[in-house]
């Protein structure tokens, strides 16, 4: 073996040792037994804080139809602002069953996983 194959070897012990040593006090921080309930988490913070944008962009454009005086730009506009708005809605609101259908999917291809 030469000098430099040994020196290789050497640091890559070295190294595998204090990545060991490293990362042996680290914990995890979040507190989540499996990736459903992380996404669950996940998603309780993103409604939380989407609701109210919701709420404002409907109310918006309730306010665009209340003074669009028949002006065609101004309804169309509130049109979209109130559907965009809805459908966003949907999705937040029907995330966990999307959450619930991807740990089921992930389950059913390699059914060792916990999700």
């Amino acid at each position: 073996m030469n000098k430099f194959t040994a020196q290789v070897i050497s640091f890559t012990a070295i190294g595998l040792t204090l990545h060991h040593a490293a990362f042996a006090q680290i914990t995890n921080p979040i507190q989540v037994p499996s990736l459903r309930q992380l996404l669950i988490e996940i998603i309780d913070v993103v409604i939380m804080l989407s609701v109210p944008i919701v709420v404002i962009a409907v109310v918006y454009a309730g306010f665009l139809f209340v003074t669009a005086g028949g002006n065609d730009q101004k309804l169309i506009q509130a049109k979209k602002i109130i559907f965009w708005s809805l459908l966003g809605a949907l999705i937040l609101f029907g995330a966990r069953v999307i959450a619930d259908v991807v740990c089921n999917t992930i389950q059913e291809i390699d059914p060792t996983l916990q999700c």
